[in-house]
Order: structure tokens, then sequence, then C-alpha cells
């Protein structure tokens, strides 16, 4: 008897305990509550996947996960967003940007090769070599000459002159020093470039250097000239004159 009277006692205070926390509990703070979006369909007053709210709310240490789920904002909700940005617009990128009027300072690398528009200010010119050979007709016999002011060529542009080939065409007859030729090239300007003194034969098409080149700025417009001087049966024949050179124009 005495069980059965406990046994109902507890039941009615239980009854009155569960009854009170009822009463009693209308509102409650969840602490460190974890809900994820395809969760949310399941707590009254929210439809579907969508979290709203009508008031400010700030997330501290929380992460999202957007691998299923979607987070909507225009590139001008972001800026204002944020804080520390640069620039106004849309929201660029790394693959293929549309940029407006950047200020790109000094980039750490870049290939300009598609660009368009450069300008010549601030562009460091390179020196650019080249080279023309210009053909010398053969003077004549034995002891026949090119008085100086033969012209080669005249540049359009500042060029400097690196080095000086004589081609001869045929072979070049030359014995000793009283049947010599020399070969002068010429800056009209300042003076002489590279000259060759030959003493003995030279075999049609060989390539011979006509050793250091002195003055060899030449400015544009001015005309570089060939000398061509035999002594005694000494006989230049036709010829080919290589002259390098490099421009920075």
């Amino acid at each position: 008897m005495k069980r059965l009277f406990y046994t109902i006692l507890f039941l009615l205070i239980a009854s009155f305990a569960i009854a009170g926390i009822n009463d009693r509990v209308s509102t409650f703070e969840l602490v460190d509550l974890t809900v994820t979006v395809d969760e949310v369909n399941m707590l009254d007053g929210l439809a579907g996947d969508v979290l709203t709210t009508t008031s400010t709310s700030t997330l501290t240490n929380k992460s999202i996960d957007l691998t299923s789920n979607t987070l909507t904002a225009t590139s001008a909700q972001l800026i204002t967003a944020i804080t520390n940005e640069t620039g106004t617009g849309v929201a660029v990128f790394a693959t293929s940007p549309t940029l407006v009027t950047p200020a790109l300072g000094t980039p750490a690398s870049g290939v300009l090769t598609n660009c368009t528009g450069l300008p010549s200010a601030g562009l460091t010119a390179g020196a650019k070599t080249h080279s023309v050979v210009i053909n010398v007709a053969d003077p004549g016999g034995a002891d026949a000459d090119h008085a100086a002011g033969y012209v080669l060529f005249r540049p359009s542009v500042n060029i400097t002159i690196t080095k000086v080939y004589l081609i001869p065409g045929l072979v070049y007859v030359a014995a000793a020093s009283e049947n010599d030729a020399t070969i002068t090239v010429t800056n009209a300007a300042v003076g002489d470039v590279a000259a060759l003194n030959i003493v003995s034969a030279l075999a049609a098409g060989s390539w011979n250097d006509m050793g250091a080149v002195s003055n060899a700025s030449v400015v544009a417009g001015t005309d570089v000239t060939i000398a061509v001087l035999c002594n005694g049966t000494a006989n230049a024949p036709s010829q080919n004159v290589q002259i390098e050179y490099t421009t920075v124009d």
C-alpha cells in the first residue's frame, strides 16, 4: 500500500513540475546554435531555404558554407559591406577582366605584345643592328681609281657604324708596296671610318674585315663615302662594301 502511495505521489509531483516548466518557459536563448540553410525549413516561421531578418544582426567568428547554398549580392552591395576597397564599379576576377582607366602603379611584370596606343614618351629606345651592302663599280684597268667622295649611302637617321667589310666581285690584283691598293671609307662630316691596305691578291667573293672603326657616329643626312686608290699594276674589280651599323631611332 505504501508503495502504491509513493508511486502516485511521485507522478503528481512530476506532473506539477512539468506544468510549471511549460508555464514559465515562453522565451529562451540558444547559445552556440549551428543551423545550416538546408535545415531552416524545420523551424516555424521560416519558409523554404530563405533566411531573412528585419533587424541588423552581427555574426562573429561564424563561417558560411556556400557549397550547396547561394549568397546573393550585387557589386554595389558588396562595396558598401567592405571598408578598405579601392576604386569603384563592379567586382573583377582573375581571368579576362575588363578594367576601366585603372591606375596600375608599377607592375612586377607584364607582356605588352598585344597592347596598342603605347606612348613614345617614357619608352627606352634600344639599339637595333642593321647592315647595308653597296656595290662599287669597277674603276677601270690597272692603276685606275675612285677618287675620294664616291658616295656609298646617306642614312636618313642617326647611325653608329660598327664594322665594314670589303667583298671583291673578281680577283683583286695587287702585289708589293709599289703595286698596292688602299680602300678608305669615310664619314663625310668628321673623317675616315675604316681603311684597308691591299698588298696581295684578294680572292673573288672573299670577306675582308677593314679593321677598327673610328668616327663611327654618322648624323642623319650625312654621306658615307669610299675612295679606291690603286698604284702601279694593282687592279680593283667591281666590289661590294658591307657596312654594319646600329640605330636608336
